[in-house]
Order: C-alpha cells, then sequence, then structure tokens
C-alpha cells in the first residue's frame, strides 16, 4: 500500500473511533439529563403535595373558628363563612388525593384524614343544629362533651405522618437529581479523556508519516501549524458535544444497564436502582437474580422478547413487566434493549438498554378503563359539558331517563332539558354555587322528550385543569318521580284533610306540641283559635252537602290568603276549623291576625251557582300564658269560641279577660282613627331635605299627624301603632300619598319645585293592586313629575315576602317612582334589602348620626353606610342632623344630603315657602369650625 493511502487509512480509522466515541456519549449524555428532568419533575409534585397538605391544615382550623364563634354567637353569616371554608377545603382534599394517586400508603393516610374530618363535620353540624334549635347552653355543653380533642390530635397526627412522608421523598428524589448531575460529570471527564488519547494517537501517526515523507522541514512545520489548528477546532467542537451531552444527561429519568452476554456481567446505572426504592450501588444484580425481581407473570414475556432479539428475529427488545419495590408493591417498568456489538460470526456479545417507570401512565389507564365501564353501565344518567356549556357526552342511562338518543343531544345545550319551573332566582343560587365552590347538587324539574315534566336529584360538579380553567362540567341525575309521588300522597293521606287539603287534626296536634315547647324556651307567645262558622248549618240544609262543601273550601281558602307562612289552619271536621299562630312578638299582633281573618271569613264563596257568605266566630287561648299542655289549651279556645257566639257572633273571644279588654280597646281605637279620617282630621308636615355642600333645599318628607279636636296635635308614634296589620292601614297610606302629590302640585303653582317622600307600610306595599292604584293617583295629577315623588320603606320592616315586594317596586319604578331604604343599618337584614329592593337612597338613622360626633362604633357605622352607598352606586341621606359639628362631619364623610332638627323641625306646607326663603338668606358654607352649636334655620 502507497504510504500516502496507508496514512490516509490510519487518519480516517482515528476520525471514525472519534466519532463513535462522541455518539456513544452523545447518547448516554441524553439519556442521563432525562434522568435529572424527570427528578425534578418528581420534586415539584411532592412540593405541591406538602403545599395542598398545609391549605387542608389551614382551612380546617379556619373551619373550627367559624363553628366557634357561631356557637357563641348565633350569627348566621358565621356558618356561611364556616360553609364557604368548607367547601375550599373539600376542593384541597380531592386534589391532595389526585395527587396522591400513585402512592397507596399515602393514599391509606388520606382515608384516615377523610375519617376525621367527616366526624369533624359532624360535629360541627350538631353544633349548628343545637345552636339553632336550643340555643347557646346546649350548643355549649355538646361541644363540651363532643371529642373535638381528641380528633384534632388525630388529625394534626395524620397530617404530621404525611407530611414526613412527603419530605424524606422529597430529600430522595432530590438526591437522584444530585446524582445524576454528578454522573454527567463524570461522563464529561470521561470524554475529555477519549478525546486527548484519540488526539494523541492521532499526532503520532502524523509524527511518524512526516518523518517518512520527502517533505523540506518549513513544509512539515506548515502542516504541523495546521494540523493544530484543525485539532484544536475539532477539541473546542468536542467539548461544545460534551456540554450538550451533558444537559441531555441532567435531564433524563431513566435507569441504564448493560449485558456482556459472554462474561454474563450484568452492570446498571444508579437511577436503575433508586427507581426500585434502593440506593446507589446498594444492589447486586445479575441475569439470574434479575428474574426474582419480576412479576411471575411478565417474567415469560420479558425472556421470550429477550431471546427474540438475541436471535436476530426482531430490532429490539421492548416490553412492559411488573418489578417489585423495595418497600413493597409492584411498579410498572418500559424497558427497551438492543444488542449494541456482535462477533464477526453475528453472535451477540453486549447488549445494553434503559427501564422507564410508567406506573402512573399504568394507573390513569385503569382508572379511565373503570370510569368508562361506570359511565356506561351507571343507573344514572350522566351528561358531560364542555367549557362552553355544550354537551359533549351522555351515557346510555341518560338516554333512558330522557327519551333522547346521544346524537339528539351532543353539541347541544342543557337547557334543552329545562322545565321551566325554576325561576331567575333559583338559576342565579344554581350558577353561583357552581362557579363560587365548583359543585352544586339539589333537587331540580326537568323535561324528558315527549314533554313530560319530573323530578330528579341531580349534583353538577366543574372540572379545571391545574391552571384553573374550566375544562368541562359534570352532570349525574337520578329520576325521583315516583318517589316524590309516594312521598307526597302519604303525606297527604295522613296528615291532611280530604276535602280542603288543609292539615288535619294529625298534623294540628304534632305542630301545637312543638310550638308550646318552643314558647316555653323562647318566652315568644303564641295562640290556638279555635273557629266555627256561623249559620253554616242551615246553608248545609238549604242548598245540599256539596254546596256546603264548595263553602268550606272557600272559606278556608280565604282564611288562609291572609295568614302568616309560620301559622296553620288546620280542619277539624264540619264546619270546625283551629288555627295556630306562632313566634308572636305580642297580644296586639295576634288580634292583628284575627281581625284579618274575620274579615277573610266574611267574604263571599260561589258555590253551586249561588254566592254565599257566612262570618265566624273565634275562641283564642294564649301560651304560654296559658300554661297548659296541648289538649288543655285547645279545650279553652273551643270554650272561649261559645263565648264569642253569645256575644254576637262575628268576633273573636280571648281567653284571658284582660287580654280581651286590651283587644276591645283597640277595636274602639281602630273605630276612633276611622272616624278621625272621614272627617279629614290628618294633616301632612313636612321636613326639608338639603344638600350640605351649597345649603339647597333638595326635597322634603311627609310626615303625617293628628290633629284631635280635643287633644290637639298627636304625633304618629301614637296612633301608627295601632293601624298596623289592620284594612284601615291601606287606607291611611292611600290618603297619605294623595295628599303629598296634590302639595307637589301647590307649590309648583307657588313657584316651588320640591321633590316629597312618604313612608308606605310593608303590609300596604304587598298588597296586589298597590302598584296600579299608585297609577291612578298619579293619573289624578297630571301636572306630577313622577320623578319628583319618593315611596321610603323602613329598613327594620320585616317584609315576608321579598319576592313580591321586590316586583311590585319595580312596577311603581317602572311609573317613575323613586325608592328609598329608610333608618337603613337598624335593622336585620340591610344587606339582603339593598340586594333585593331596587332602593336608589339610603337613609342613615338618626340613632347612628346623633352620637357619631362622641360614639366611635356609631362613626364606624355612619362611615361605613356611606362606602356601602358608594361601592353600590345608591344616593345616601342622613337623618337627625341636630348641630353644626354633625353636618361638618357627614360633609367630611362624603355625605352631603340631610335632614333633622338642626335644619328645621316638620311644618305645615304653609309655612315651608317662607322658611325656604329664611334659611338661604341666612346660609354660610360649611368650615371646619365647630364653633357654633347648631345649623340654623
Amino acid at each position: 500500500m502507497p504510504l500516502t493511502s496507508r496514512f490516509e487509512s490510519q487518519v480516517l480509522s482515528a476520525f471514525l473511533a472519534a466519532s463513535l466515541v462522541v455518539i456513544g456519549l452523545t447518547v448516554i449524555a441524553w439519556q442521563m439529563g432525562r434522568q435529572a428532568m424527570a427528578a425534578q419533575v418528581w420534586v415539584q409534585h411532592t412540593q405541591g403535595v406538602l403545599r395542598d397538605l398545609a391549605r387542608v391544615q389551614g382551612g380546617t382550623h379556619l373551619i373550627e373558628l367559624h363553628t366557634q364563634a357561631y356557637r357563641i354567637s348565633g350569627e348566621p353569616a358565621r356558618l356561611q363563612d364556616r360553609n364557604v371554608a368548607m367547601a375550599a377545603r373539600e376542593s384541597d382534599m380531592q386534589h391532595l388525593r389526585d395527587a396522591l394517586v400513585d402512592n397507596p400508603a399515602q393514599l391509606a393516610q388520606w382515608q384516615a384524614l377523610r375519617e376525621v374530618i367527616d366526624q369533624r363535620i359532624a360535629i360541627s353540624r350538631r353544633v349548628e343544629q343545637l345552636r339553632k334549635e336550643d340555643g347557646l347552653a346546649a350548643a355549649t355543653a355538646y361541644a363540651a362533651s363532643a371529642p373535638l380533642g381528641e380528633t384534632r390530635a388525630r388529625f394534626q397526627r395524620v397530617l404530621d405522618r404525611m407530611e414526613a412522608d412527603e419530605t424524606e421523598r422529597l430529600r430522595r428524589r432530590t438526591e437522584q437529581a444530585v446524582s445524576a448531575g454528578q454522573r454527567l460529570v463524570a461522563v464529561g471527564a470521561l470524554t475529555a479523556l477519549a478525546l486527548l488519547l484519540l488526539l494523541g494517537g492521532s499526532y503520532s501517526i502524523i509524527r511518524r508519516q512526516l518523518r517518512r515523507t520527502e517533505v523540506s522541514r518549513q513544509a512539515l512545520a506548515d502542516n504541523e501549524v495546521q494540523l493544530e489548528r484543525r485539532v484544536a477546532e475539532r477539541t473546542r467542537q468536542l467539548q461544545a458535544k460534551q456540554q450538550e451531552l451533558s444537559r441531555v444527561l441532567e435531564g433524563s429519568d431513566q435507569g441504564y444497564w448493560t449485558w456482556d452476554l459472554p462474561s454474563n456481567d450484568f452492570r446498571v446505572s444508579a437511577r436503575w436502582e433508586t427507581m426500585l426504592g434502593y440506593a446507589p450501588g446498594e444492589m447486586n444484580v445479575a441475569p439470574d437474580n434479575w428474574h426474582a425481581l419480576v412479576h411471575p407473570s411478565d417474567l415469560p414475556v420479558a425472556l421470550e422478547s429477550i431471546q427474540q432479539h438475541l436471535d436476530g428475529a426482531t430490532p429490539r427488545h421492548e416490553v412492559e413487566l411488573r418489578v417489585h419495590h423495595r418497600q413493597g408493591g409492584w411498579r410498572w417498568i418500559l424497558t427497551r434493549g438492543r444488542v449494541v456489538e456482535r462477533a464477526s460470526d453475528g453472535t451477540a456479545l453486549t447488549m445494553s438498554g434503559t427501564h422507564t417507570d410508567i406506573t402512573e401512565r399504568k394507573h390513569a389507564e385503569l382508572a379511565q378503563r373503570q370510569s368508562a365501564a361506570v359511565f356506561d353501565n351507571s343507573d344514572e344518567g350522566i351528561m358531560v359539558a364542555d367549557a362552553d356549556g355544550l354537551i359533549t357526552q351522555v351515557n346510555p342511562a341518560f338516554t333512558r331517563i330522557t327519551g333522547y338518543e346521544a346524537h339528539e343531544v351532543i353539541g347541544r345545550s342543557p337547557g334543552l332539558l329545562s322545565s321551566g319551573r325554576h325561576d331567575a332566582a333559583f338559576y342565579e343560587a344554581f350558577w353561583s354555587a357552581l362557579q363560587q365552590r365548583g359543585f352544586w347538587n339539589g333537587e331540580i324539574w326537568n323535561r324528558r322528550k315527549s314533554g313530560d315534566v319530573f323530578p330528579v336529584l341531580q349534583s353538577i360538579t366543574t372540572v379545571r385543569d391545574a391552571g384553573g380553567r374550566v375544562q368541562h362540567h359534570v352532570s349525574v341525575f337520578t329520576d325521583i318521580s315516583r318517589l316524590k309521588a309516594h312521598e307526597a300522597e302519604l303525606d297527604r293521606v295522613a296528615h291532611f284533610d280530604a276535602l280542603t287539603g288543609l292539615p288535619n287534626r294529625r298534623l294540628l296536634t304534632d305542630r301545637l306540641a312543638q310550638a308550646v315547647l318552643r314558647a316555653s324556651r323562647s318566652g315568644r307567645h303564641g295562640a290556638i283559635c279555635f273557629i266555627d262558622l256561623d249559620g253554616f248549618k242551615a246553608v248545609n240544609d238549604a242548598h245540599g252537602h256539596a254546596t256546603g262543601d264548595q263553602l268550606l273550601i272557600g272559606i278556608g281558602e280565604h282564611i288562609k290568603a291572609v295568614l302568616r307562612p309560620e301559622d296553620t289552619l288546620s280542619r277539624l271536621g264540619g264546619d270546625e276549623f283551629v288555627l295556630l299562630l306562632t313566634e308572636l312578638g305580642s297580644i296586639k299582633e295576634t288580634t292583628q291576625i284575627l281581625d284579618r281573618v274575620l274579615h277573610a271569613a266574611r267574604q263571599p264563596v260561589a258555590a253551586e251557582d249561588h254566592l254565599l257568605s257566612l262570618s265566624a266566630s273565634i275562641g283564642v287561648s294564649l301560651f304560654p300564658n296559658d300554661d297548659d299542655d296541648p289538649d288543655t289549651l285547645l279545650r279553652h279556645a273551643d270554650q272561649t269560641m261559645y263565648l264569642a257566639k253569645q256575644a254576637g257572633k262575628n268576633r273573636y273571644q280571648l281567653f284571658d279577660p284582660e287580654v280581651d279588654r286590651v283587644a276591645q280597646q283597640r277595636r274602639d281605637q281602630l273605630t276612633r282613627l276611622r272616624e278621625a279620617l272621614r272627617v279629614g282630621e290628618f294633616e301632612l308636615y313636612y321636613q326639608p331635605k338639603v344638600d350640605l355642600r351649597d345649603g339647597s333645599v333638595t326635597g322634603a318628607e311627609g310626615l303625617i299627624r293628628w290633629l284631635h279636636p280635643e287633644r290637639g296635635l298627636i304625633a304618629p308614634g301614637e296612633f301608627l301603632p295601632v293601624l298596623q296589620g289592620s284594612d284601615l292601614e291601606a287606607a291611611v297610606g292611600e290618603w297619605v300619598i294623595d295628599c303629598a302629590l296634590s302639595q307637589i302640585v301647590t307649590w309648583k303653582a307657588q313657584g316651588l319645585h320640591l321633590p316629597v317622600s312618604v313612608n308606605i307600610s310593608p303590609r300596604h306595599l304587598i298588597q296586589p293592586a298597590f302598584a296600579e292604584r299608585l297609577a291612578s293617583a298619579l293619573a289624578r295629577h297630571p301636572c306630577v313629575d313622577a320623578r319628583d315623588f319618593q315611596l321610603e320603606v323602613l329598613e327594620t320592616a320585616a317584609i315576608a315576602d321579598m319576592q313580591q315586594a321586590a316586583d311590585i317596586l319595580q312596577r311603581c319604578m317602572a311609573l317613575g317612582i323613586d325608592f328609598a331604604l329608610d333608618d337603613f343599618g337598624t335593622g336585620y337584614s340591610s344587606l339582603t334589602y339593598l340586594r333585593k329592593l331596587p332602593a336608589r337612597t339610603l337613609k342613615i338613622d338618626r340613632s347612628f348620626v346623633s352620637d357619631l360626633l362622641d360614639d366611635p362604633e356609631d362613626h364606624a357605622i355612619v362611615r361605613g353606610v356611606i362606602d356601602l352607598a358608594r361601592a353600590f352606586d345608591r344616593e345616601v341621606i342622613a337623618e337627625g342632623v341636630e348641630t353644626l359639628a354633625h353636618g361638618k362631619a357627614l360633609l367630611a364623610m362624603g355625605c352631603h344630603l340631610a335632614q333633622g332638627y338642626g335644619i328645621a323641625r316638620p311644618m305645615p306646607a304653609g309655612d315651608l315657602i317662607a322658611w325656604r326663603t329664611r334659611w338661604l338668606s341666612q346660609w354660610q358654607p360649611l368650615r371646619m369650625d365647630t364653633s357654633e352649636s347648631a345649623v340654623r334655620g
């Protein structure tokens, strides 16, 4: 062979050897990089589990604090806060369970934690029930006897164990990542050494070849310089490749193995060992004892795969098998390998490959198969909707229950099942629960494909990804039509009168016993009223039993229409009814209800082409004044009913003589007030409202006064309570509205434009025809701009049907009428009224304004109401402004509208124009000087 050809062959051989070394090290570095990347992922996973444990612990402490706060204060807001915290903790618990699905030991600890939490939830629910029904003492006694301390300690022990396990797992996985990096450094060092050896050999070959050549020394020197430059460039490239391989190896999370077949030497990487729970270098693995690690069912498949590859039948060995973990259980491993070196006769010499842990993937596949089986075979209907609310999947039970095939609903909105029975408030609460808590469950009415409406028990869950974005909604429901029908039939037969549908004696007896027990605990009054129709027998004999039955049904409906939701009207038989009144604040409230019952009983009833009307006699027994058992109370009411009949019928008689005297006194007062309204003894006084910024008069509030011919001017606090609950209440309210509208017209004719507001009682407001009568009043005063008239409802008023009131107010506002909440902040449901009633103005109660300069709490309340009004885009006005200092303080807090004695007392309408002239002439802008004692006017 020529010298040049031999030189080229030697250089080519060296280059090929270097290339093989670089390629091999690149593969090793890449695999080690995958190990390091997987180790980092597991470190992040373990850190996430520790965060979930901390959130569960914090949520549990918060729930316990809210439960204790509710037990002590009884405030419903504390229950709402507790329920919100419970929902958040349930979400954290579910997230924690999902994170531990690959860890059976931790999953068992999670189940123990679940049991402790459920026990504590039961204790909290029991405390809530006792606090509501029996009061603070009972709830406190139960809390003292409940195993709170033991469950708290057990809860903490389970958390500590789980945290310790996860902390240890974090330590091990961190060590694995560090170990992968160290191995990568070692491979880099070996690469550099191999390159140096290869370069040294290449350099020797070149030197020998140069000595044999006849090239001059100068040419040889030039060649050496060029060669050195090429070697330096190649070294730089190899170093760059080495760094790239190092990064790949650091990010790898695979185990490596090499099998020298002639010597039967089997070597594994550190990650191969740690994947099975061993420390690096701890395992003594050989091809023979390796078999003991593999699950018996998977070993034959693995051996066959290896043999087929050794025989050349397959391009590589690849199989999924279960391998025993040192700490117990089996891990799914994907093992791959191939022969990397063969003898000249084709005999396999070296085989290398990788191990990859695929346990999580296997578990996910199993869970998916199980979920699919449950989905297809469940007796409950299941519907899946995407983030846009369109149906993507339904199960066979869905088709069986609704009648819709899958292809008929996929891609459509679940609204196709809507029955139309639920109002907007129901769906508002539904979406609020789904968005805030991620789930909703309850009863709902749906519609089948056939058009039939049916009830279901349904739960809907929102599924989100790791970033919190909605992926889909899962709805599970059960048809409860038969259960509902059966329950209704049993309840009707057992507890309700077959003719009228009213509660029967059995249900009445049960409710009366409970009412007596509650009254003895709370101290609030109750009444049992025995009602007998006057002259019913004569009507029954004259017109027949069918007519009599219709008359009984109609009178029962009339009476029931005037009762409160908490009252019970029952029929004992014949023409005898019994009325149970509970939670009465005073005897006067009882008489107000009885007046309405007598009036309702007299209303005509259409029966068998006749229009019939009867009256009623009522005997009343009050408890706990009449401290007897329920049967005795009913007997007393029965006896007193006969006294009412003897006294002339069409009346009620109270068992207590003193109470009867009070009731008679109220009837006399109502008679006198009715006469006062008829002869025109009432008058409206007006109290001005001003803007503290510039002193302008912005309006006036109309306040009723009684000009008694003998007693003189009587304040409303003396006679308005007598009107409450009577038929006269609405008549007086209509007079106030008409008088205020007439005064607006009078002032307008005198050149004064002044809006007027008047108070309206809740009972007057919720009358069905209120909006229509208000429209008629406006029509009688066509010169009045409806925007100049405002209705004020006391925030302390207990409106039984809030939705009805809101609907009426909306109809009034459609006429242009404005609406204000009076005495805001003094009631029990300020935020409820503010949210549900369309009030544009809030009036701060005088009790807060009068002391705001001296009482920090009143000052904070006033500021809070002003800020609340600003947040809800409401106007705010302060009542009870008595001094200049009050006005300045209110103006500084952002409230510029005010009324009170410091501005002007209520005055007759004829005095207001002169007062306004004096006020504007004396007005001075408010300064931060509080030396003056009052705002003069």
